[in-house]
């Protein structure tokens, strides 16, 4: 039994580890990977084993760096089932539909720019049909149920109490005489209370922990709060633009939710509030809200309007002042929200609030460092924007929160630091070290671990 990390080793984004058990293979998620041109350049290469020897997927999360070289992966071959969430698998199918349709639209834009100077064409990373294709792969799992998904293997998803639909994945592999337990804490949510869940209630051998934000101790959140009213309050403000990168799935709706609680204390009335996102009307229906009520409170605030085409995305373009913007992608990589930037960024007046990790590469990282420049489609841009920094509203857990959660297991399990970058690593390698005598490893790229 061995697992081998593919990808989100060394690095936040790409989430792909393959596990072999006996004769059979199956990966625990696909992600894309997201940053710099040179990282993403890293989508287009062939996966480094045989996709149709793949016998099955298990996926964590509909956020595109866990789910979206999904097509990719069906298109070279593989056949197996997807097992995943309920909620799950009703967001990944507007990630992936939206993705895809992204992928064919800059598509066109490029080769009609290769066209010209008489270069031969690209084909996108993948099409929408490719994405419609592996949807049909789909296996619905529900919390604390185990299911056999191959000879040897059981799985059990358990809530991450992050967005809906993200799952902590343990999985059980027998092989001879030999059991070994492997548990997967993804996108743990930022709790309120307790770390400890379900799942500890099950004896590990490895804990794969996320070190997204292994450098980082959130603030209070109720202080994150105001001071994210507080930008919206500010009078002065409304002379420019707010732009919040936002994904489709989780992060927009968690806004949405806390901008109807805050409407009349955050004076949001006097805000044309703009969500910009082609899937906006099927995210609700995926987002796994209590009743249709509720539903329609959350999207029908008085002063919502929601872009769903190209005309009505580069309408708010042309809005230059008064306006909250949420586009995707959260680490401006892709989607309408780089768009917007062009638009907005060199405005001194216009605000730029990142609640979202943003990735070493990334243009949203740029920002977050308070770079001067940034560049978007080889167009070189003055960041003169305010940039607000407010992690604390991530909604995903801290280097104590994960480490909190680890600690909850029985023993001293192996951990296995993924998801992060150099420091982050560092720091919950020491936080880990000192709340436990676990071994603590941190693996590379392409790593192969033996479980014994």
């Amino acid at each position: 039994m061995e697992i081998q990390f593919i990808g989100g080793a060394g690095q936040v984004t790409g989430t792909c580890l393959l596990f072999r058990v006996g004769k059979h293979q199956f990966l625990l998620d696909c992600g894309l990977v997201q940053g710099s041109a040179t990282e993403e350049a890293r989508n287009l290469q062939p996966f480094p084993f045989d996709a149709f020897k793949i016998d099955a997927m298990i996926l964590s999360s509909a956020h595109l760096h866990h789910s979206g070289l999904l097509p990719m992966l069906v298109s070279e071959g593989f056949k197996g089932n997807i097992y995943t969430h309920s909620t799950t698998r009703d967001q990944v199918r507007i990630t992936l539909k939206d993705h895809g349709h992204l992928n064919e639209r800059c598509a066109e834009v490029e080769n009609a720019k290769r066209l010209r100077k008489g270069m031969v064409s690209r084909r996108p990373l993948y099409t929408l049909q490719e994405s419609q294709n592996a949807l049909r792969l789909f296996s619905v799992m529900e919390y604390g149920e185990w299911q056999q998904v191959l000879p040897g293997v059981e799985v059990c998803l358990f809530d991450a109490k992050y967005f809906s639909g993200t799952s902590t994945v343990m999985v059980r592999m027998t092989e001879g005489s030999r059991t070994r337990t492997v548990v997967y804490g993804g996108q743990i949510g930022d709790r309120q209370g307790s770390y400890i869940g379900a799942e500890h209630e099950e004896q590990v051998d490895l804990v794969l922990l996320n070190s997204t934000f292994g450098a980082h101790i959130h603030k209070n959140r109720d202080e994150s709060e105001l001071a994210l009213g507080e930008i919206f309050s500010k009078e002065s403000n409304l002379s420019g633009n707010i732009l919040i990168p936002s994904p489709t799935i989780g992060r927009t709706q968690a806004l949405l939710e806390m901008f109807a609680d805050h409407y009349q204390g955050w004076h949001l009335d006097r805000w044309k509030l703009v969500v910009d996102h082609l899937m906006a009307t099927e995210a609700k229906a995926a987002y796994g809200l209590e009743d249709e009520e509720e539903e329609s409170e959350l999207f029908e605030l008085p002063n919502l309007q929601v872009a769903r085409t190209v005309n009505q995305s580069l309408a708010v373009n042309k809005i230059q002042s008064g306006a909250i913007i949420l586009a995707s992608t959260e680490m401006c990589t892709a989607g309408r929200i780089m768009h917007h930037l062009k638009h907005n960024v060199w405005n001194e007046k216009c605000h730029v609030v990142l609640l979202e990790y943003q990735a070493n590469g990334s243009i949203g990282r740029k920002l977050y460092d308070g770079k001067d420049h940034i560049r978007l489609w080889g167009e070189t841009i003055k960041v003169r924007a305010k940039i607000h920094k407010l992690y604390s509203l991530s909604g995903q857990a801290d280097r104590d929160g994960m480490a909190e959660w680890f600690t909850g297991f029985k023993g001293r399990p192996t951990v296995a630091l993924i998801e992060g970058e150099k420091l982050s690593f560092q720091s919950m390698e020491q936080k880990v070290q000192q709340m436990s005598q676990s071994r603590v490893i941190v693996p590379g790229q392409g790593v192969i671990l033996d479980l014994g």
